[in-house]
């Protein structure tokens, strides 16, 4: 897949996922400008968190085989996400105009420490995972079609190969030959046959 295929694909993708996921943790839209922000903010933080570590901590840690680094890298860029996102909060709450909800109550307010703590970590574990899966999967499929691909090569460089071992003007030479000793009744004939066979 082209380059500029596979972005499309990815773009799409996401914008139908934060869409769904918009509309269902809003129920329809009807949430305040602040709650939209934040969210949205969110997304775009957890679709950071999966390409950094598709992109750059796999690729400089998994894929040469250092587990340790790799999950350490990890653990960090998921505490400093959850660090990003708790600060996003406080940053939002500052704009008292954006935070205020039909009832006039404010919709977004600081969160339980601990509890946020414990749903940010498992959101972005549960990205940092999904990247991790997705690169194996792509590498899965990718290594497949390349192993297809050689055997389909070594197919046609074999036959090439068989191919060559014939002579067609040795095999006119044998087979007239041949109808020479049947014609003369000869017989070595058969012999003749068995041996060309």
């Amino acid at each position: 897949m082209q380059t500029t295929q596979k972005t499309l694909l990815h773009i799409t993708v996401w914008l139908f996922i934060v869409t769904l996921f918009l509309f269902v943790g809003t129920a329809g839209f009807n949430s305040t400008d602040a709650y939209l922000i934040h969210f949205i903010n969110m997304s775009a933080l957890n679709v950071a968190l999966f390409y950094i570590n598709l992109n750059l901590i796999i690729p400089l840690t998994f894929n040469k085989q250092k587990f340790i680094p790799w999950f350490l890298a990890c653990a960090v860029l998921i505490v400093s996400f959850g660090a990003l996102k708790f600060g996003q909060i406080y940053y939002l709450l500052s704009f008292k105009a954006l935070n205020i909800a039909q009832n006039g109550q404010p919709k977004l307010k600081i969160p339980d420490f601990w509890q946020f703590v414990i749903s940010t970590t498992i959101i972005n574990g549960f990205f940092v995972f999904l990247s991790t899966v997705y690169k194996f999967t792509v590498d899965w499929f990718f290594n497949e079609k390349e192993k297809r691909e050689l055997e389909n090569q070594s197919l046609i460089a074999e036959l090439a190969f068989l191919k060559s071992q014939i002579n067609p003007h040795f095999l006119f030479n044998s087979l007239n030959n041949i109808y020479s000793l049947a014609y003369q009744k000869a017989e070595t004939t058969p012999y003749a046959i068995l041996k060309l066979s």
